[in-house]
């Protein structure tokens, strides 16, 4: 039997992204005053008397990011038990792992987002294909804010061939003083899915409808209003009040727009054939056949080209040990090293390179050697910027390959390395800034970030790890100082780990086993806490990885490493 009603809980206003184009942007501060935080046992009581009164509901739950909302992995459980469905809308950079192991999948569906500003593509179509492993459904949902227009076709193309589809929705709001989406060109409303019947469709001020009636949107806070639409204009009463009701008969619509169908019960969007899928119980479909050349395992490297740069930056793991580093360095044409590289093809599969050093464009040949390397294996690249751009963007294909671009102002000029920022972008090159919270760099983010962010450049931040002034960070930045850099953070995991110092020792971890670090003279060891424990040589013929995930060994977890943790 179908539900008579459907609730949306914007469960709370926080989220650890901080997305330009979000209704919230500006005002998490203001908004984060409504939360309200109850155990699971205190939400199940008052959900069960939404569900005596109305019976299983559907929900929908977003936010925010729900997962950063306390035990709401337990929340989940309790509730789907009473509901008919529900459907979590989330950026997915919560806890999955744990997630996909207590909750059901026939009860429970997951809506992921793809924020391109917090997220590199590859690293949400794995955590789809994470999740589809475990028969979740839901779509997948990205917003067609004006600066995204030009790689939709590229984000829809890559989703297409995991078998999936890319959920494009139209961006409400203001954008280079243009007011969307009516400021859509023609061809970018086509590109979008959106027409004049569309217009039409979502256009449906004074029509009956049954929003706050059949269905209704709960705050935070608790306050239970028609629709998101309409707001505060028109609230309905507190869902903690025992004699909450819904209205009798729907009423006429008072929003200018309704892009959402907040009015139906159940889903109806002909875009959201994932969780319909749920809904009507179809049979649960096969795992994914792999394609040839696709990871086996999803296997991903960290190699360390050769410990040469070109900076002398105080705050580097290798300030001191240039020297020293430098003698482990191997010098290869790029075709001594593909022969090693298709030695790994063959034995894994397709797999992620992240080459980092040093400086990788001093290693010689290098754009030759990316450009054959990519045409076997995807690879990032982090570099200061200093090297060979212009041929760079030439050579390389942009579909193929992606930079990280940390800029150190203590030897970089802004204005060159802006415009060689720009010189990938206008290339189609996905290459985001990273900024380090050095301490006597901290006065200084919002204004590089202002800088990058109005020429449409994603702005991250790293935090510090080592000594100033003798103290210890990252465990001496100040509350004010965590509360500031973790936004630029984007996924739990990262300030947990990265930020906030806590130990992952003893949990079971997949680095050495589908991630590994290959230094310059080739030894390969789990990660580069361990780099001392070699497990391998890259260059043997009988190189290999660990069976199976092993429990973590290192004290800290700095980078981002820790995203192979199990549990």
């Amino acid at each position: 039997m179908e539900p008579k009603v459907r609730f949306t809980w914007n469960m709370l206003y926080d989220c650890n992204y901080r997305c330009s184009y979000c209704f919230f942007e500006g005002k998490w501060q203001e908004y984060r005053k409504r939360n309200i935080y109850l155990s699971p046992a205190e939400w199940l009581e008052y959900w069960k008397a939404i569900r005596d009164k109305y019976g299983p509901p559907y929900l929908n739950i977003t936010g925010g990011e729900p997962f950063i909302y306390p035990n709401f992995i337990e929340i989940i459980n309790k509730l789907s038990q009473i509901c008919y469905h529900v459907d979590i809308s989330s950026n997915s950079s919560g806890d999955l792992k744990t997630f996909v192991e207590q909750i059901d999948p026939q009860r429970v569906s997951l809506s992921l987002s793809f924020q391109p500003q917090f997220d590199i593509l590859e690293d949400f179509i794995e955590r789809v294909i994470f999740i589809r492993n475990h028969k979740f459904e839901g779509c997948l949902n990205f917003v067609a804010y004006p600066p995204f227009l030009k790689d939709i076709r590229a984000y829809k193309d890559k989703i297409n061939f995991i078998g999936e589809n890319l959920k494009i929705i139209p961006f409400f709001g203001i954008y280079g003083g243009r007011t969307y989406p009516g400021a859509y060109t023609q061809e970018e409303k086509e590109l979008v899915g959106i027409s004049e019947a569309w217009f039409a469709k979502v256009r449906k001020k004074g029509s009956l409808c049954h929003a706050g009636q059949k269905a209704a949107l709960i705050f935070p806070d608790g306050k239970v209003t028609r629709c998101g639409q309409v707001g505060e204009n028109m609230l309905l009463g507190t869902f903690f009040d025992p004699d909450f009701k819904l209205l009798d008969n729907p009423l006429p619509c008072d929003a200018e727009f309704c892009p959402c169908d907040e009015d139906k019960v159940l889903p109806t969007d002909g875009n959201d054939s994932a969780t319909a899928k749920v809904l009507e119980n179809k049979s649960e479909t096969e795992p994914k056949i792999q394609s040839e050349g696709e990871p086996k395992r999803s296997i991903y490297f960290t190699w360390d080209i050769h410990y040469k740069c070109n900076f002398r930056c105080p705050y580097c793991w290798f300030f001191r040990g240039w020297a020293e580093g430098a003698r482990r360095n191997i010098y290869f044409a790029p075709e001594e090293w593909m022969k090693h590289w298709k030695r790994v093809y063959d034995k894994y599969g397709k797999v992620h390179i992240e080459i980092t050093g040093g400086e990788p464009f001093l290693y010689p040949n290098f754009i030759e050697l990316i450009k054959l390397l990519s045409d076997v294996h995807s690879v990032k690249v982090t570099t200061n910027m200093s090297g060979d751009i212009e041929t760079f963007v030439r050579e390389i294909d942009p579909k193929k390959v992606i930079l990280d671009l940390n800029f150190h102002p203590l030897f970089s000029d802004i204005d060159a390395f802006m415009k060689k920022t720009l010189l990938l972008k206008d290339a189609g090159f996905k290459a985001g800034v990273c900024y380090l919270a050095y301490p006597p760099q901290m006065t200084r983010i919002n204004m590089f970030k202002e800088r990058f962010e109005e020429n449409g450049i994603n702005f991250a931040l790293a935090a510090f790890w080592g000594e100033y002034r003798g103290k210890r960070y990252p465990e001496s930045y100040t509350p004010e100082e965590i509360e500031f850099i973790r936004p630029f953070l984007g996924d739990i995991d990262r300030i947990v780990y990265h930020l906030k110092g806590e130990s992952p020792k003893g949990k079971l971890c997949n680095a050495g086993y589908k991630y590994a670090v290959i230094q310059a003279d080739g030894k390969v060891i789990r990660c580069g806490q361990l780099a001392d424990k070699i497990i391998s040589n890259f260059l043997h013929e009988d190189f290999h990885l660990l069976d199976k995930a092993e429990p973590c060994e290192a004290e800290h977890c700095p980078c981002n490493e820790y995203v192979n943790l199990s549990n």
